[in-house]
């Protein structure tokens, strides 16, 4: 193992509503590896050169009353959109 990548919780809920936005329905698990992913991408590969592998680990179907709630969400979270857009720009 070269490094660890730390997800925090709000950043895989994030990731599991970013990726259904696109179509892929995918659980909590799969969150954390993909924003972790993208993360180590950002740093070691700005340039987007690389191809990346990822694992997906669980579906959503679990979460639909939790990470695909959105009254569920702002109530442990807050306004994670509002969150993303302040820290992008």
């Amino acid at each position: 193992m070269d490094e660890i990548v730390r997800v925090h919780e709000r950043d895989s809920v994030r990731m599991c509503r970013r990726l259904a936005r696109h179509g892929f329905l995918m659980g909590g698990s799969t969150g954390t590896v993909v924003s972790g992913a993208a993360r180590w991408l950002e740093r070691h590969d700005p340039a987007g050169a690389l191809t990346s592998v990822a694992i997906s680990a669980d579906m959503g179907d679990r979460y639909i009353e939790t990470v695909y709630d959105d009254a569920w969400v702002r109530s442990i979270y807050g306004d994670l959109d509002k969150e993303q857009e302040e820290s992008h720009g």
